[in-house]
């Protein structure tokens, strides 16, 4: 009989992702297995080692694991295309910098279902020594008034919507602060 403290220990909300997976599995609901699975991997990179950068390659797997909740959740297909250089993938990254992007796709650029056939790209290469990463969508698109907008403050902005552009917003200021200006 082995004291229960001399074992590794495991948080308690990766075992109870663990058994709401397993029971999904048992239960025949694989994509609830699967969204859990997702789920779990966003909150274990949320809190993953206190690190600020992570390898693209990480990053994109966090993008992955996103859309595959929010496919679940709006009860749509996503086609999601990726042009990623094996250079690019191993380049360090700030985390969480891209799902803010595709987030936005989804609710901007995809509003009210106008798309029949959403599609979101993403392409990443290394060129000299700067990563370069475009994001496209077929979406609404944006003019570039609209795209100057959405990098001011939010308390700068004359949109009535209190909370429209904050995760670009935070993006674009989390990358300037982290690599400079340009």
């Amino acid at each position: 009989h082995r004291d229960l403290h001399s074992f590794p220990t495991r948080r308690s909300s990766d075992l109870t992702l663990d058994h709401i997976k397993w029971t999904a599995i048992m239960s025949g609901a694989e994509n609830v297995s699967t969204m859990i699975s997702s789920l779990g991997n966003l909150l274990e990179f949320s809190v993953h080692r206190g690190e600020e950068e992570i390898l693209l390659e990480q990053e994109i797997g966090l993008v992955k694991s996103y859309l595959v909740i929010q496919e679940s959740r709006l009860n749509r297909r996503l086609n999601t295309e990726y042009g990623l250089s094996p250079e690019a993938l191993q380049c360090r990254a700030l985390k969480f910098i891209l799902q803010p992007i595709v987030e936005n796709s989804l609710i901007h650029g995809f509003k009210d279902g106008a798309v029949k056939n959403p599609k979101i790209r993403i392409n990443a290469e290394l060129t000299d020594s700067d990563l370069s990463i475009l994001i496209s969508d077929n979406g609404k698109g944006m003019d570039a008034e609209q795209i100057h907008s959405w990098v001011q403050t939010p308390k700068d902005r004359e949109s009535g919507h209190r909370f429209s552009g904050i995760g670009l917003f935070h993006t674009h200021e989390r990358i300037r602060l982290h690599y400079g200006s340009p």
